[in-house]
């Protein structure tokens, strides 16, 4: 168990926009990262500025911004990593983060020597060792107490997706009892390949892990991260004994999901929870359900989800009343730049009615998912 609170460290500028077929600009990635910020996250990765100029122009963009702490990373290249500290220098909260695989990086005094680097930068250091499932145990201990023993301040074990729960937690209680005394924390990033990141995340945490790397929807390179959306409902259920450091505006969960799905071209299932279009919804057979999660503080979605840090988004537009009509649709497709023949129109616009039956906010996002499907009917 974790008797530290447990931070989040959000990935979507980095890891949300990597994913297949989305294009970002550092604007884009920006305003995502400006969100996370109010919605209250302890971190937020910025990428490797030492390498990428989006990824410097990026932390540019971020410089000033106050609250969470501000993640860039570099390899094992002593040159990146100096030039990526000379970026972190100018931001108002940073933290450097060196990235190696043991089945490459296997020497311990090399590590030390890169962690001591960082340092001479920002007393906040991260080494995150990118094969940590699936190297051998005794090389995992032995790099992290290195790395531990240089100043590093966060050690994160990233899970490519090949992981059990039980893999997780027998990892991270190993690390732990293995760093016994030193004040380190112990992260996890787990990849959803199969399907069990928020599984492998609640295992770690179990285990003793102080912070989770997550994506907002979930996303992510492959099939993405740990959802911080799922992790937040979890950190509001009974019956665990960790807390999150931070408290999280959960009335903003769903805003921010909406603008991800907009910025990034990726629309959000239906059928994902907490923040799909389905999730809580009110009626009948729901109003046990909903009733549970208001006890938690959480509000179906569609109903007075209490203030937000921001008006709703442009991309957001009522689905009731005028909205709803054949008309609005088409005007609202043509400010878009679609076009659509006939039946394909005709097509649209049944599905976006059944949408909007249920629904009282119809997003650009969910209309380009409702295009793409009559797309591939076709």
């Amino acid at each position: 168990m974790t008797a530290d609170p447990v931070r989040l460290c959000d990935r979507t500028p980095v890891d949300g926009f990597a994913s297949p077929r989305v294009v970002g600009t550092p604007a884009d990635r920006a305003e995502v990262a400006e969100a996370l910020a109010d919605l209250g996250v302890d971190a937020v990765e910025i990428g490797r500025p030492g390498l990428r100029p989006d990824d410097a122009e990026l932390a540019e963009r971020l410089r000033e911004l106050r609250g969470p702490v501000l993640v860039a990373s570099s390899s094992a290249d002593r040159a990146e990593l100096v030039c990526c500290g000379d970026g972190v220098r100018r931001l108002a909260s940073s933290r450097l983060n060196v990235c190696i695989a043991l089945r490459d990086q296997s020497d311990s005094r090399q590590l030390e020597r890169l962690i001591r680097v960082a340092l001479g930068y920002t007393w906040d250091v991260q080494l995150t060792l990118l094969d940590a499932t699936l190297a051998p145990r005794a090389s995992v201990v032995e790099a992290l107490a290195a790395a531990a023993g240089a100043g590093a301040r966060t050690l994160a074990l990233v899970d490519r997706g090949w992981a059990l729960p039980r893999d997780v937690d027998t990892l991270v209680r190993e690390v732990r009892a293995a760093l016994d005394g030193r004040q380190v924390r112990v992260a996890v990033r787990c990849s959803n390949r199969l399907g069990l990141a928020l599984a492998n995340a609640l295992a770690a945490l179990a285990a003793g892990a102080q912070q989770v790397e997550t994506c907002v929807n979930g996303i992510g390179p492959a099939l993405g991260v740990t959802p911080i959306e799922e992790l937040v409902a979890v950190a509001a259920l009974p019956g665990h004994d960790w807390k999150l450091a931070r408290p999280i505006a959960t009335a903003d969960l769903r805003r921010v999901s909406q603008l991800v799905a907009a910025r990034t071209g990726l629309p959000v299932p239906p059928n994902k929870p907490i923040v799909g279009s389905n999730a809580l919804v009110d009626g009948a057979s729901a109003t046990r359900d909903t009733d549970a999660w208001r006890g938690l503080g959480w509000t179906a979605n569609g109903a007075e989800d209490g203030p937000t840090t921001r008006p709703p988004r442009a991309t957001d537009h009522p689905a009731e009343g005028e909205a709803r009509s054949r008309p609005a649709f088409e005007r609202r497709l043509a400010e878009l730049g679609v076009i659509l023949a006939p039946p394909a129109r005709d097509a649209a616009f049944a599905r976006y009615a059944q949408l909007a039956s249920f629904s009282d906010r119809v997003s650009d996002a969910d209309l380009r998912a409702i295009l793409s499907r009559v797309a591939h009917a076709d």
